[in-house]
Parts: C-alpha cells; sequence; structure tokens
C-alpha cells in the first residue's frame, strides 16, 4: 500500500557527451528531494572512466535559498563515494545519507574521479574556492553560502534511491492528505468546468434573443 522507496534522476541517456565536471560541484535542478528519508543508494552512468580506483567523489547536501534561486546553503556529507572502478558505464555505491524535503544531492569530481555523462536536464554548477588538485577538505567549514551557475539544457547522468524513514502511522496521514488534496482540486477544476459551461449557455441564449430583435 505505501511505497517505501523512491528513486530520484536518471542514468538513461542518448548522449555520448562528457560533462566535464572536473573540479566543479553540480547538481540537476530536476533531482529535487520530495520526502525526508535516507539515500541509501547512488549510481552514476561513466562517459569518461575514474582513472584511479582511490579517487574520492565528494558528497555535499545542498539547500535553496528562497530569496536567491542562485545561491544555496551547502554542507559537505562525510561519507563520500571512495571506492571507484577504472571504468566507464554504470557504477552502482551504497551510502547512508540523511536528506530532507527540498533538498538537493550535490556531487563534486575530482580531476581523476572521472565524469557522468550529460543529460537532458537542466543543472547547477560551482567552483569551490581554494580547490586544488590534491586539497584534502574542499571546505572551510561545515556549511557554506555558494553562488551556482544556472545550465538549462544539461545535467549528470545520476541517479539515486531515498528510503523512506518516516513511521506507517506518518506515511498514513500523507497518503489520506495528498489524496483530500488531489479531491479537492479535481472539484475545482469540476466546478471550473461546469461554470464555463454555463457561461457558455448564457452567451448562446443572449446571441438567439439578438438574432430575434
Amino acid at each position: 500500500m505505501f511505497c517505501l522507496d523512491n528513486t530520484i534522476g536518471s542514468i538513461d541517456t542518448n548522449s555520448s557527451i562528457d560533462a566535464n565536471l572536473s573540479g566543479l560541484i553540480v547538481f540537476n535542478g530536476t533531482d529535487r528531494i520530495d520526502r525526508n528519508g535516507t539515500i541509501n543508494k547512488i549510481s552514476i552512468n561513466f562517459c569518461r572512466a575514474p582513472t584511479s580506483n582511490t579517487a574520492v567523489i565528494r558528497l555535499y547536501i545542498i539547500k535553496a535559498k528562497i530569496k536567491n534561486p542562485t545561491q544555496f546553503e551547502i554542507c559537505e556529507h562525510q561519507q563520500p563515494i571512495s571506492v571507484l572502478n577504472e571504468s566507464s558505464g554504470v557504477q552502482t555505491f551504497k551510502v547512508q545519507i540523511f536528506v530532507e524535503k527540498g533538498d538537493y544531492l550535490g556531487f563534486h569530481f575530482p580531476f581523476d574521479a572521472g565524469s557522468p555523462f550529460t543529460l537532458n536536464c537542466d543543472s547547477y554548477f560551482t567552483k569551490l574556492p581554494h580547490s586544488s588538485r590534491n586539497a584534502p577538505h574542499f571546505l572551510d567549514k561545515k556549511c557554506d553560502e555558494l553562488s551556482f551557475l544556472h545550465c538549462a539544457s544539461q545535467g549528470i547522468s545520476v541517479k539515486f534511491t531515498i528510503k523512506d524513514t518516516r513511521s506507517t502511522r506518518q506515511r498514513i496521514i500523507e497518503t489520506f492528505k495528498r489524496s483530500n488534496t488531489i479531491n479537492l482540486e479535481s472539484d475545482d477544476q469540476t466546478n471550473t468546468v461546469s461554470t464555463g459551461r454555463l457561461h457558455q449557455t448564457e452567451r448562446f441564449y443572449c446571441r438567439k434573443n439578438f438574432l430575434f430583435i
């Protein structure tokens, strides 16, 4: 009755283009997290293979700033992706990352960690301040605010699975809330259609009367 897991993003792409993101933090604008839960699996479709099995892809929890669409709060997660195969194609990694509804998952690909295929979706990207090829830590503090550039047509081929950590009671309540919202919206649309038909009938009746004057 209730879906415990939800997959966000996509690794299916007809593109053969390398996203070429070395040294940048990037996330897909379409991959907004829709519930509180725990990301337990991440898949990346690599166009350019990692060149070292000790390369590290750093992960970031990213929160939008309401009054500025290109400003985001970013927090580096303590658990990076640290075991990479030196091969292209899809690689899947197990993680445990708590996220909240409205968050985004950001990726930092260093120079030896390969690069994913591009995907037909929008994305945001930025360069970390003072980042370098050998820097062990990229943020001076746990969280920071950074400005991102928006790319309207190209994202990255990644997807991740969120395990629903809500209690059964919470899931039942939220399911009924969504159901009631949908029913109310449906009723509003029906009333709007009915009102529109009534107005059309009234206009038709008026035109008939005018014809006979």
